[in-house]
């Protein structure tokens, strides 16, 4: 059984994402009589028990290809040569520039103690690592957001707690993600880009499926997938795959500034008390769509 997303009706016109759903077996095609552990992945339909409000659970048929379109790792839109990435808000990145290499170098040095210690044969042990290594990259990152002044302190605490904003004229706002990354500013959107291109290049060497993801804020306002009001990031680690939340936004503000927010179980992120509702679409970002990444045999052996 592993954790996963799907879709479930709560009322006669609406569908909504749940991450409180786990796969419960696979309904094969019929002309498929092979143990082939492949099999899986062209498999019609995947069962999947989805808690109801009343506590119990009800079983649900998901098509495998909507499994794999909310729960599979992400690709993002490039230029048509390949040679820069795309993302929210008119970001760019491209890794080929000096700047971007130092950055880069500076990254793989801060990770090297946490990859050689990996072990992708202890899953539990490997987690704690893999979390650790985003919250790594992020703190590499010298990018700060609009809730926060010249001086680093939240607007909310120095305005006895109204919610200020505001534009600090020395960090940079543009649209490369290096320059972000060295003395920048921004808000949810730019954030998410910036930490989702210096992180891309590492999923692999981590373990980790890396997503982007968008939805809106629960218990003030009614859950709904539109208008969607946050963006953050979300990442699966292998093998265990158990899915995380990455939120730069609130973790650098007054619900965040302990880490926490940087790795998040995504139980807890899409609860009433973690206060985040995730609409669960691939992204169309102002660069591009996002795409589900190519599929192998491994991704369907549970």
């Amino acid at each position: 059984t592993t954790t996963t997303t799907t879709t479930t009706t709560t009322s006669s016109s609406n569908l909504y994402t749940t991450y409180r759903a786990t796969i419960a077996g696979f309904e094969e095609e019929e002309e498929e009589e092979s143990c082939d552990t492949s099999s899986r992945s062209r498999s019609k339909n995947v069962l999947v028990a989805v808690d109801r409000a009343d506590g119990r659970s009800a079983v649900m048929r998901v098509s495998m290809k909507e499994i794999v379109r909310m729960n599979h790792g992400q690709v993002y839109p490039t230029t048509s040569n390949e040679s820069e990435l795309r993302l929210e808000d008119g970001i760019r990145c491209r890794y080929g520039t000096p700047l971007m290499n130092a950055k880069m170098c500076e990254i793989a040095i801060r990770l090297r103690g946490v990859v050689e210690d990996l072990d992708f044969d202890r899953p539990d042990e490997c987690e704690a690592l893999q979390v650790r290594a985003v919250a790594i990259v992020r703190s590499c990152l010298d990018l700060t957001t609009f809730q926060r002044d010249q001086d680093g302190e939240l607007y909310n605490e120095k305005f006895s707690g109204e919610q200020g904003r505001g534009r600090v004229r020395s960090r940079y706002c543009g649209d490369e993600a290096v320059r972000f990354a060295v003395h920048g500013q921004g808000h949810c959107h730019t954030v998410s880009s910036v930490m989702a291109a210096f992180l891309y290049p590492w999923t692999s060497a981590l373990g980790i499926d890396l997503k982007y993801r968008g939805g809106c804020s629960v218990g003030s306002h009614p859950i709904a997938d539109d208008p969607e009001t946050h963006q953050w990031l979300e990442f699966t680690t292998r093998p265990g795959c158990k899915t995380w939340t990455c939120d730069l936004y609130r973790e650098d503000g007054p619900e965040g500034g302990r880490g926490v927010l940087l790795g998040q179980a995504a139980e807890e992120t899409y609860s009433v008390d973690g206060g985040l509702y995730c609409h669960g679409r691939l992204m169309q970002l102002s660069g591009g769509q996002v795409t589900t990444a190519p599929t192998s045999n491994s991704d369907f052996r549970y």
